[in-house]
């Protein structure tokens, strides 16, 4: 909350390494590298259920706005939708049969 009314309250502009130290972003790259890095962990993201990733996303979103028992309500909702799902099947075949899964998003 600090640094967030020091940002906030005066306004002045960070350096990438000041904004990685604070946590205001997760990674630095030159500039040069920028589009490169960002399709890496698009493709990295890319590679998971579909479904699980919006609940995920869902769930973390939502519950940092609520309390802590609301937020268990959302998280225990996030997961009853994604552990019913066609992909989380296919995963627990995929990695039986020692393979990559293939996420239909259903």
């Amino acid at each position: 909350m600090g640094k967030a009314k020091d940002l906030i309250f005066t306004g002045r502009y960070v350096t990438a390494k000041e904004a990685l130290e604070i946590g205001l972003v997760d990674k630095i790259f030159p500039q040069e590298k920028l589009l490169e890095e960002a399709f890496n962990m698009a493709s990295l993201i890319a590679r998971n259920s579909p479904i699980a990733i919006e609940q995920a996303k869902y769930a973390m979103n939502r519950g940092f706005e609520v309390d802590l028992h609301t937020g268990f309500g959302i998280e225990t909702e996030a997961y009853r939708i994604t552990i019913s799902s066609q992909d989380r099947l296919e995963g627990l075949h995929a990695f039986l049969d020692k393979r990559e899964p293939v996420y239909r998003g259903m």
